[in-house]
């Protein structure tokens, strides 16, 4: 695909490939188009794709275990490569949470979604900043809280177990390893006020979320 006109493109409609692609061809709501498909993607890959295919034959455990420690490796890679394209220099913990904003598994949102693929995202999440180092997020959906209630049926004792062990466990270390990779030695302390069980199904917010650095 050559652009030989640098026109940027909308869509491939007529657009013979040639050999070369640069995103640089590609206009705005494209690239957004194609975001979407890739938020799409990766819970995919995560939800429907290893997670389920590793508890098969190693168990739940083996299979959280391994999601975190392959999770803490995209982030170390990931958080300090998306501060520098977006040039953020992280002071603090308002700056960091921009950061992890970026990532592909983010819960950022786009105006050009549709009601029927709004839900390609992960969670609809909403924040607000309480302070440069003091952070209050809550969710309205999430896809990973659906998923352990249709995992576990009307079982109180094992959807509570489970949401404990993914919400109050998993997804507090790994936002918090997420922050700690643009601020290195800050104590970061992530905690949830509104904990989900499968009681509270249906209500709004779903969980919520509080950040803060302890100085």
């Amino acid at each position: 695909m050559e652009n030989k006109g640098n026109k940027e493109l909308s869509d491939f409609r007529n657009v013979p490939f040639t050999g070369g692609l640069f995103w640089e061809d590609l206009d705005k709501d494209f690239l957004i188009r194609l975001i979407l498909v890739w938020q799409r993607a990766i819970k995919e890959l995560s939800l429907n794709g290893f997670i389920p295919e590793i508890t098969k034959r190693f168990g739940w455990e083996a299979a959280m275990e391994i999601n975190e420690k392959a999770g803490e490796q995209y982030a170390r890679v990931a958080m300090p490569l998306l501060a520098e394209a977006a040039k953020i220099k992280v002071n603090n913990l308002q700056d960091a949470h921009l950061v992890a904003l970026l990532m592909i598994d983010s819960s950022v949102r786009s105006r050009k979604a549709s009601k029927e693929t709004e839900r390609d995202r992960t969670i609809d999440s909403h924040h607000e900043i309480i302070n440069e180092n003091h952070i209050k997020a809550w969710t309205n959906w999430c896809i990973y809280i659906d998923a352990i209630y249709d995992m576990a049926g009307t079982q109180p004792e094992i959807a509570d177990k489970l949401i404990h062990d993914v919400c109050e466990g998993f997804e507090m270390r790994m936002y918090k390893f997420y922050l700690e990779q643009v601020l290195p030695g800050k104590k970061i302390e992530t905690r949830l006020t509104k904990v989900p069980t499968l009681k509270s199904r249906g209500e709004e917010p779903v969980c919520v979320m509080e950040c803060v650095i302890k100085e």
